[in-house]
């Protein structure tokens, strides 16, 4: 095929590639909803900023990227091109990029009265 018909070749392998990433991410997916059900919050004393909440919400959506082909690599970037894609609509959008920004600035904030 690669000899005979290059271009058709070419289109196998990226729709190869598309579904190899897809079941990745649709992996990655389900072990995110795993350790989300496995946080049990009763009784700590102390919260992790970075592993609690923002590992759980970054690499979620870095997921969803992967699993819609999405190249970026910024938390923000990836959120714009969900909305692009119609996977969120806008006001999701504009909610997770609250969220994004508001969970960033929590922990500089958290950072700087430590350090």
């Amino acid at each position: 095929l690669k000899e005979s018909h290059p271009p058709l070749f070419t289109e196998y392998q990226l729709k190869l590639r598309e579904i190899s990433f897809q079941k990745r991410a649709e992996e990655l997916l389900r072990y995110r909803i795993e350790c989300f059900a496995n946080l049990d919050y009763r009784g700590l004393q102390l919260v992790q900023l970075k592993s609690h909440f923002m590992e759980l919400f970054n690499h979620t959506l870095n997921d969803l990227s992967l699993y819609h082909g999405i190249e970026t690599a910024n938390t923000l970037d990836i959120i714009d091109e969900l909305v692009n894609k119609q996977i969120f609509n806008q006001k999701t959008g504009r909610f997770l990029k609250e969220i994004s920004t508001r969970l960033y600035m929590l922990r500089i904030k958290v950072q700087l009265f430590y350090d």
